[in-house]
């Protein structure tokens, strides 16, 4: 990709979600590691209370429920495995960014490895967001092998600005 070349608005919005989800994932993956040696029910709990959810809510119990089943090495499992995924979204998102073409077949390769996982789940327990989530990264995935076998009809989406 030569210099002058325009940022691709598609590309930049994909690399940006990337980072994101490794925001996400880090956070979690941080939050896991400080509730080793706590009552994670317990700290759910106060958080609850604190955030003002109703606490009778059928989420809610069940949150709970499943926080109270974490031991110390379920929660280290939840934790490296967060940081294990996040450190994937970080590749693929920094390499977008650049605007490296590796970082196109990183997010091609890693994202599309997932997909049919994502399908087998949104069949076997529909629900609207895990849906979304599929469709998404089936167009993101179908849009970087598009501009791999075809860089120079990459397109910008309306609105977002192209630098160059």
């Amino acid at each position: 990709m030569s210099e002058r070349e325009p940022r691709d608005g598609w590309i930049l919005l994909i690399g940006i979600g990337k980072i994101l989800k490794t925001l996400v994932l880090v956070a979690v993956g941080i939050t896991a590691l400080f509730l080793v040696h706590h009552d994670a029910a317990d700290e759910l709990r106060h958080w609850i209370f604190a955030l003002g959810f109703a606490p009778g809510g059928r989420l809610v119990k069940e949150a709970l429920a499943g926080a109270g089943a974490l031991d110390d090495r379920t929660l280290r499992e939840i934790s490296a495995g967060m940081f294990l995924y996040a450190s994937l979204f970080a590749v693929e998102g920094t390499g977008l960014l650049l605007r490296k073409r590796w970082g196109e077949w990183v997010s091609i390769v890693i994202t599309g490895s997932f997909i049919p996982i994502e399908l087998y789940e949104s069949i076997r327990h529909p629900h609207v967001g895990r849906v979304v989530t599929t469709i998404v990264n089936i167009a993101a995935v179908a849009y970087l092998v598009h501009r791999v076998r075809h860089p120079k009809q990459a397109t910008v989406p309306a609105g977002v600005p192209l630098e160059g």
